[in-house]
């Protein structure tokens, strides 16, 4: 057995240890859900937990294929909320190159959105051979919700410092308007 066989051994039994442990973990102390369950992230939380997810994906892409993970919908809807956050119009283009996806596979995605209400598409004021996309608000809330509940779910167990922190959030947002 070589050193690069023995290593992946090693890892792999080390992974499997961390999931037992988690495992146990998590059946000995079960979650205190009021603690955290609410806590709603900002949109800035929210895009930096999209660009997090993203970002991560295209890590996996480039260490295993593509072909065996591959959801070019999700690619651009995160990169569509991240533009939206942004302030951002994306032309087909962009949402493409989000997805990786050839243009006409791309496009059948973004008419697969389009026609579940996710998405929708304008034409450019200055420029009518351009088209720009966006999340509906559907879109927005759906993809947000997915980002909030991922954020949620990597916070401790004991989090109530988030309480306090969604709190003078709120009334931050609330004293702005």
């Amino acid at each position: 057995m070589t050193r690069l066989q023995i290593a992946a051994r090693l890892r792999e039994t080390a992974y499997r240890l961390l999931e037992s442990a988690s495992e146990l973990e998590n059946e000995a102390a079960p979650l205190d859900l009021t603690s955290y369950a609410f806590y709603e992230p900002s949109p800035l939380e929210l895009r930096t937990e999209a660009l997090r997810l993203y970002g991560a994906r295209r890590k996996r892409d480039k260490i295993m294929s593509r072909e065996l993970f591959g959801e070019p919908a999700w690619d651009m809807l995160l990169d569509l909320f991240i533009a939206s956050v942004d302030g951002k119009d994306l032309v087909a283009t962009s949402v493409y190159s989000a997805g990786d996806t050839p243009p006409a596979t791309g496009k059948r995605y973004l008419d697969v959105l389009s026609e579940r209400g996710l998405i929708f598409s304008r034409l450019c004021p200055t420029d009518f051979r351009k088209i720009f996309y966006s999340l509906t608000r559907t879109g927005y809330a759906a993809v947000g919700n997915v980002l909030a509940e991922s954020i949620r779910l990597r916070m401790p167990k004991d989090a109530s410092r988030w309480q306090v922190q969604t709190t003078s959030h709120k009334r931050e947002a609330l004293s702005d308007i």
